[in-house]
């Protein structure tokens, strides 16, 4: 048993600090003191934080919304139908755009075609971008086992397996449909693979799978395209907030404030005159394009936060509940992990079994910190497009206890590795450059 009278007192509540590990923040879960080493919450705006409150708000009310038993929710949610009935909208003025545009060029005189070859150019703009793959690869025939498991997942939710699996870098799963065919590629970013149980690693792939229900997708693909066009649409109506967000990012990057050296001259000086003719007329575009985006997107977060939990309860069916909250569990760590594998990808010779053994040492101290500091910024731990994470927790803890559905014999887990063993010596490599070892 740990004597712990020697251990150092909190100097806000003078409560006991838990034993210190030199790898880690030292903190106190009586009073919080500490959990924000960086200071990154008492920096909040008080306008940044009642968008945090507001958008934590919105992500309580989708949790409260899901079924309580573990039952799958509704394929389409009225934000979900909102998101994709104002999406649609958006994108069939684009593609009106650019119809009027190829019309006027054929039969149009020529101040007609000028016009038309303006609405193709800002068409092609407006257009969406096809996801990229990454590099690494495996088909059914370099990882067999791997693809059996997923198909199994697949047949449990009653959707279409993957046809590739990619592997690159990140700290998390993704699902890609980047051609028109409907090719579904699952990505598995290899260090949060690496530091998952293969019980967890059913869960993962279930939950990634489990998006693909409903052809929600397509449905996302569909909103994504309309952010996009509407991104362009506010750059192209004031241009110069593009334009100084684009020389403050060059200023900051370079070393200088953004109101240090500002260029001038005549040719600023047209620029600054042609703007200020025209911005009452784009005033009122600019500032519908920009409430539309703000609109779609809380609609498609609020849309995509229910289909989050839905898929932590399908993962959860497929893999077991603990299994799935063990996954989400691991989320914490993607800091920690980012961090870690720089390190080893500079120092160590085998740079994935390290970050695998300082992964599995992280003391439990240190993930209640990961934990309330993800409470305490409402937002997930490996992006905005999740719910936080304290959220998915606490949801999953309604789940229904039961055995899994999918469970990989350790003969099946041994042969996944063994398939992946090729890609972790590239990615190695890879990092290896990147960092400039």
């Amino acid at each position: 048993m740990h004597d712990n009278s020697d251990d150092p007192l909190c100097p806000e509540c003078g409560a006991q600090l838990p034993p210190a590990d030199p790898r880690f923040t030292v903190w106190c879960p009586a009073c919080d003191w500490n959990v924000d080493p960086t200071g990154a919450l008492a920096a909040l705006t008080p306008t940044e934080r009642a968008r945090r409150d507001e958008r934590l708000a919105r992500q309580e009310q989708a949790l409260e919304r899901m079924p309580r038993d573990g039952a799958p929710g509704p394929s389409w949610s009225a934000p979900a139908c909102a998101a994709t009935a104002l999406a649609t909208v958006v994108n069939l003025i684009t593609i009106a755009l650019a119809g009027t545009g190829v019309w006027l060029l054929v039969t149009g005189t020529w101040p007609q075609r000028v016009l038309g070859a303006l609405e193709v150019a800002v068409a092609v703009a407006l257009r969406p971008r096809r996801p990229r793959i990454p590099q690494r690869t495996l088909d059914r025939a370099e990882a067999p086992a791997l693809h059996a498991v997923i198909d199994r997942v697949a047949t449990e939710l009653g959707t279409v397996p993957a046809h590739l699996v990619a592997v690159d870098a990140r700290f998390g799963p993704a699902y890609s449909l980047p051609g028109p065919r409907g090719r579904r590629v699952l990505i598995l970013g290899l260090p949060l693979w690496e530091a998952l149980a293969p019980d967890q690693r059913v869960a993962l792939i279930a939950g990634e799978l489990a998006h693909d229900a409903g052809r929600r997708r397509v449905s996302a693909r569909w909103t994504a395209a309309a952010l996009t066009s509407l991104t362009v649409w506010t750059d192209l109506f004031r241009p110069g907030r593009s334009r100084q967000a684009r020389q403050d990012a060059l200023y900051t990057g370079a070393g200088f404030s953004a109101t240090g050296p500002q260029t001038g001259g005549t040719a600023s000086g047209l620029v600054a005159l042609v703007e200020m003719i025209t911005w009452p007329l784009l005033a009122i575009p600019d500032c519908a394009a920009g409430r539309t985006h703000r609109l779609l997107t809380g609609l498609s977060v609020r849309s995509r936060a229910q289909s989050a939990y839905a898929a932590d309860a399908a993962a959860a069916r497929v893999a077991s509940a603990e299994s799935a909250e063990g996954m989400v569990r691991a989320l914490l760590l993607a800091e920690t992990a980012a961090f870690a594998l720089e390190r080893f990808s500079r120092s160590a010779d085998d740079a994935w079994r390290e970050l695998r053994t300082h992964l599995a040492t992280v003391p439990e101290t240190e993930r209640a910190r990961r934990l309330r500091l993800s409470e305490r910024q409402g937002s997930a731990t490996t992006g905005d497009s999740l719910p936080p994470t304290h959220l998915r927790l606490r949801a999953m803890g309604h789940l229904p206890h039961a055995e899994p559905t999918v469970a990989p014999s350790p003969e099946e887990a041994d042969a996944m590795d063994a398939e992946l063993d090729a890609v972790r010596q590239a990615l190695a490599e890879d990092l290896r450059t990147y960092y400039g070892k």
